[in-house]
Protein backbone atom coordinates (compact mmCIF):
# COMPACT_ATOMS: atom_id res chain seq x y z
CA UNK A 1 0.00 0.00 0.00
CA UNK A 2 1.20 3.37 -0.96
CA UNK A 3 1.86 5.99 1.65
CA UNK A 4 0.98 10.19 1.67
CA UNK A 5 4.29 12.10 1.32
CA UNK A 6 3.60 14.92 3.78
CA UNK A 7 5.59 17.39 1.86
CA UNK A 8 1.98 19.02 0.52
CA UNK A 9 1.22 19.99 4.75
CA UNK A 10 1.16 23.70 5.65
CA UNK A 11 1.95 24.81 9.09
CA UNK A 12 0.17 28.44 10.13
CA UNK A 13 1.38 29.92 13.25
CA UNK A 14 -0.76 33.77 14.17
CA UNK A 15 0.14 35.56 11.14
CA UNK A 16 2.88 33.48 9.71
CA UNK A 17 2.62 30.77 7.18
CA UNK A 18 5.54 29.08 8.33
CA UNK A 19 5.09 25.78 5.69
CA UNK A 20 8.10 26.55 3.65
CA UNK A 21 10.21 26.83 6.65
CA UNK A 22 9.47 23.68 8.24
CA UNK A 23 10.91 20.11 7.95
CA UNK A 24 8.63 18.25 9.67
CA UNK A 25 5.28 18.41 12.65
CA UNK A 26 4.38 15.94 14.61
CA UNK A 27 0.41 15.99 16.51
CA UNK A 28 1.26 14.07 19.35
CA UNK A 29 -2.18 13.03 21.68
CA UNK A 30 -2.74 10.94 25.06
CA UNK A 31 -4.86 10.32 27.56
CA UNK A 32 -3.31 9.71 30.84
CA UNK A 33 -4.36 6.96 33.56
CA UNK A 34 -3.29 7.18 37.03
CA UNK A 35 -3.39 3.88 39.07
CA UNK A 36 -6.23 3.65 42.23
CA UNK A 37 -5.47 0.11 42.90
CA UNK A 38 -7.05 0.26 46.77
CA UNK A 39 -7.38 -2.41 49.43
CA UNK A 40 -9.34 -5.24 48.49
CA UNK A 41 -9.20 -4.96 45.03
CA UNK A 42 -9.19 -7.93 42.66
CA UNK A 43 -7.01 -6.19 39.79
CA UNK A 44 -5.20 -3.13 39.31
CA UNK A 45 -7.48 -0.45 39.04
CA UNK A 46 -7.13 2.93 36.71
CA UNK A 47 -8.37 6.10 36.44
CA UNK A 48 -8.18 8.66 33.45
CA UNK A 49 -7.09 12.12 34.20
CA UNK A 50 -6.59 14.85 31.40
CA UNK A 51 -5.85 14.40 27.79
CA UNK A 52 -2.42 16.26 26.62
CA UNK A 53 -1.87 16.84 23.07
CA UNK A 54 1.23 19.32 21.54
CA UNK A 55 2.04 19.96 18.22
CA UNK A 56 6.02 19.37 17.83
CA UNK A 57 8.15 21.44 14.46
CA UNK A 58 11.15 20.61 13.36
CA UNK A 59 12.47 23.19 10.69
CA UNK A 60 15.08 25.57 9.60
CA UNK A 61 16.69 28.66 10.84
CA UNK A 62 15.99 30.76 7.96
CA UNK A 63 16.72 34.08 9.04
CA UNK A 64 18.55 36.05 12.04
CA UNK A 65 16.57 39.46 11.22
CA UNK A 66 14.46 40.77 13.53
CA UNK A 67 10.71 40.71 12.32
CA UNK A 68 11.31 38.56 9.51
CA UNK A 69 8.84 35.56 10.27
CA UNK A 70 11.91 33.58 10.91
CA UNK A 71 11.45 30.52 13.31
CA UNK A 72 14.35 31.54 15.71
CA UNK A 73 12.44 35.11 16.48
CA UNK A 74 8.96 33.28 16.40
CA UNK A 75 8.74 30.17 18.43
CA UNK A 76 11.02 32.32 20.63
CA UNK A 77 8.70 35.40 21.27
CA UNK A 78 5.72 32.98 22.01
CA UNK A 79 7.09 31.75 25.29
CA UNK A 80 6.32 34.81 26.28
CA UNK A 81 2.76 35.20 24.73
CA UNK A 82 1.20 32.68 26.95
CA UNK A 83 -2.31 31.25 25.90
CA UNK A 84 -2.93 33.80 23.07
CA UNK A 85 -0.89 32.16 20.06
CA UNK A 86 -3.42 30.29 17.22
CA UNK A 87 -1.24 26.97 15.70
CA UNK A 88 -2.77 24.89 12.72
CA UNK A 89 -1.15 22.00 10.94
CA UNK A 90 -3.36 20.80 7.62
CA UNK A 91 -2.46 17.82 6.16
CA UNK A 92 -2.75 17.46 2.86
CA UNK A 93 -2.05 15.04 -0.06
CA UNK A 94 -1.64 16.97 -3.11
CA UNK A 95 -0.82 20.29 -4.44
CA UNK A 96 -3.80 20.47 -6.43
CA UNK A 97 -5.89 22.37 -3.19
CA UNK A 98 -6.77 22.83 0.39
CA UNK A 99 -10.11 22.86 0.72
CA UNK A 100 -11.53 19.84 2.66
CA UNK A 101 -7.94 18.80 3.88
CA UNK A 102 -7.79 17.67 7.50
CA UNK A 103 -6.91 20.45 10.12
CA UNK A 104 -5.51 20.04 13.69
CA UNK A 105 -5.51 23.44 15.79
CA UNK A 106 -4.47 24.45 19.35
CA UNK A 107 -6.46 27.55 19.39
CA UNK A 108 -4.78 29.47 22.52
CA UNK A 109 -1.27 27.72 22.78
CA UNK A 110 2.34 28.88 23.47
CA UNK A 111 5.69 27.85 23.13
CA UNK A 112 6.92 24.65 26.03
CA UNK A 113 10.35 24.09 23.98
CA UNK A 114 12.60 25.09 21.84
CA UNK A 115 15.87 23.85 20.59
CA UNK A 116 18.55 25.29 18.49
CA UNK A 117 21.25 22.68 16.18
CA UNK A 118 24.18 25.10 14.76
CA UNK A 119 26.58 22.89 13.09
CA UNK A 120 29.87 24.42 11.90
CA UNK A 121 29.37 22.22 8.26
CA UNK A 122 25.92 22.39 8.61
CA UNK A 123 22.52 24.21 8.35
CA UNK A 124 21.11 26.27 11.81
CA UNK A 125 18.11 23.72 12.47
CA UNK A 126 15.85 24.30 15.43
CA UNK A 127 13.50 21.94 17.34
CA UNK A 128 10.27 23.04 19.38
CA UNK A 129 6.74 22.30 20.13
CA UNK A 130 3.51 24.30 21.14
CA UNK A 131 1.04 22.61 24.08
CA UNK A 132 -2.38 22.45 24.47
CA UNK A 133 -3.93 25.58 26.01
CA UNK A 134 -7.17 25.61 28.08
CA UNK A 135 -9.43 24.33 24.90
CA UNK A 136 -7.19 21.48 23.91
CA UNK A 137 -6.66 20.25 20.28
CA UNK A 138 -9.14 20.79 18.05
CA UNK A 139 -9.44 18.81 14.53
CA UNK A 140 -11.73 20.94 11.81
CA UNK A 141 -11.47 21.19 7.55
CA UNK A 142 -9.88 23.69 5.68
CA UNK A 143 -12.50 25.65 3.56
CA UNK A 144 -10.23 28.28 2.07
CA UNK A 145 -6.44 28.59 1.94
CA UNK A 146 -5.05 32.13 -0.36
CA UNK A 147 -5.41 35.39 -1.48
CA UNK A 148 -8.72 37.35 -1.33
CA UNK A 149 -8.94 40.15 -3.73
CA UNK A 150 -12.83 40.80 -3.76
CA UNK A 151 -15.96 40.19 -2.04
CA UNK A 152 -18.34 37.67 -2.75
CA UNK A 153 -18.95 33.34 -1.64
CA UNK A 154 -15.98 30.67 -2.13
CA UNK A 155 -16.43 26.99 -3.13
CA UNK A 156 -19.12 25.05 -1.11
CA UNK A 157 -17.24 21.93 0.61
CA UNK A 158 -19.26 18.79 1.52
CA UNK A 159 -17.79 17.92 5.02
CA UNK A 160 -20.07 14.53 4.65
CA UNK A 161 -22.85 15.31 7.67
CA UNK A 162 -24.33 17.71 9.68
CA UNK A 163 -23.51 18.77 12.98
CA UNK A 164 -26.30 19.64 15.72
CA UNK A 165 -23.25 20.90 18.63
CA UNK A 166 -22.19 23.68 17.02
CA UNK A 167 -18.12 24.40 16.27
CA UNK A 168 -16.08 26.90 15.70
CA UNK A 169 -14.07 28.85 12.88
CA UNK A 170 -10.28 29.77 12.75
CA UNK A 171 -8.65 32.50 10.66
CA UNK A 172 -4.91 33.38 10.24
CA UNK A 173 -4.67 36.46 8.33
CA UNK A 174 -0.92 36.62 6.96
CA UNK A 175 -1.38 39.70 5.15
CA UNK A 176 -3.07 42.45 4.11
CA UNK A 177 -2.42 44.78 0.85
CA UNK A 178 -3.73 48.55 1.50
CA UNK A 179 -5.68 49.23 5.19
CA UNK A 180 -8.78 46.93 6.48
CA UNK A 181 -11.28 48.17 9.17
CA UNK A 182 -13.18 45.46 10.06
CA UNK A 183 -12.32 42.80 7.11
CA UNK A 184 -15.67 40.39 7.77
CA UNK A 185 -15.12 36.64 7.13
CA UNK A 186 -18.13 34.51 7.65
CA UNK A 187 -18.77 30.37 7.62
CA UNK A 188 -21.91 29.72 5.74
CA UNK A 189 -24.03 26.47 5.50
CA UNK A 190 -26.78 25.03 3.93
CA UNK A 191 -28.44 21.81 4.18
CA UNK A 192 -27.87 21.09 -0.06
CA UNK A 193 -25.30 22.09 -2.48
CA UNK A 194 -27.42 24.73 -4.20
CA UNK A 195 -29.65 25.26 -1.20
CA UNK A 196 -29.96 28.71 1.03
CA UNK A 197 -27.01 28.95 2.58
CA UNK A 198 -27.39 30.94 6.12
CA UNK A 199 -24.37 32.39 8.43
CA UNK A 200 -22.79 30.14 10.97
CA UNK A 201 -20.20 32.64 12.60
CA UNK A 202 -18.34 35.46 11.54
CA UNK A 203 -14.57 36.45 11.97
CA UNK A 204 -13.86 40.66 11.72
CA UNK A 205 -9.94 41.67 11.52
CA UNK A 206 -8.24 45.50 11.04
CA UNK A 207 -4.75 43.87 10.97
CA UNK A 208 -2.55 40.63 10.41
CA UNK A 209 -2.43 38.82 14.40
CA UNK A 210 -3.26 35.87 16.44
CA UNK A 211 -6.41 33.90 17.74
CA UNK A 212 -9.25 35.15 15.38
CA UNK A 213 -11.93 32.94 15.76
CA UNK A 214 -15.84 32.74 16.62
CA UNK A 215 -17.70 30.27 17.83
CA UNK A 216 -20.94 28.79 16.06
CA UNK A 217 -23.97 27.32 17.65
CA UNK A 218 -26.39 24.82 17.11
CA UNK A 219 -26.82 23.11 13.30
CA UNK A 220 -24.27 23.10 11.18
CA UNK A 221 -25.01 21.95 7.61
CA UNK A 222 -23.01 19.61 5.83
CA UNK A 223 -22.19 22.19 3.24
CA UNK A 224 -19.77 24.78 4.45
CA UNK A 225 -18.51 27.64 2.32
CA UNK A 226 -16.60 30.51 3.02
CA UNK A 227 -18.45 34.09 2.41
CA UNK A 228 -16.23 37.42 2.19
CA UNK A 229 -18.68 39.64 3.80
CA UNK A 230 -16.38 43.22 3.93
CA UNK A 231 -12.81 43.89 2.52
CA UNK A 232 -12.88 46.49 4.97
CA UNK A 233 -11.40 48.82 2.24
CA UNK A 234 -8.22 46.97 1.52
CA UNK A 235 -7.61 45.71 -1.70
CA UNK A 236 -6.14 42.06 -1.06
CA UNK A 237 -5.42 39.91 1.85
CA UNK A 238 -4.22 36.39 2.41
CA UNK A 239 -5.77 34.20 4.65
CA UNK A 240 -6.39 30.81 5.98
CA UNK A 241 -10.21 29.15 7.52
CA UNK A 242 -10.81 26.02 9.11
CA UNK A 243 -13.95 24.93 10.53
CA UNK A 244 -14.62 22.71 13.13
CA UNK A 245 -18.09 21.08 13.72
CA UNK A 246 -18.77 19.11 16.87
CA UNK A 247 -19.83 15.28 16.14
CA UNK A 248 -18.49 15.55 12.88
CA UNK A 249 -15.06 16.47 12.56
CA UNK A 250 -14.22 15.87 16.00
CA UNK A 251 -16.00 14.70 18.64
CA UNK A 252 -19.07 16.26 20.46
Amino acid sequence: MAGTKGRWSRLWVDDFDMSTKTASAEISMSIGTEEVTAFQATAKEFITTDPESSIKITGYVSSLTADSGGWEQELYDRFAALNTTQVGLMLADSATGDAGMPCYVLPLTSADQMKISAPATGVLGIDGSFMAGDYGLRRGLCLWYGAITATGNKTSYDIGAAGSAGGDIYVWVFSITGTATNASVKVQSSATEGGTYLDEGTVTFSAVGHATSAAMTGTVNRWLRVNIASMGGATGFTIAVVATVDGVTQPA
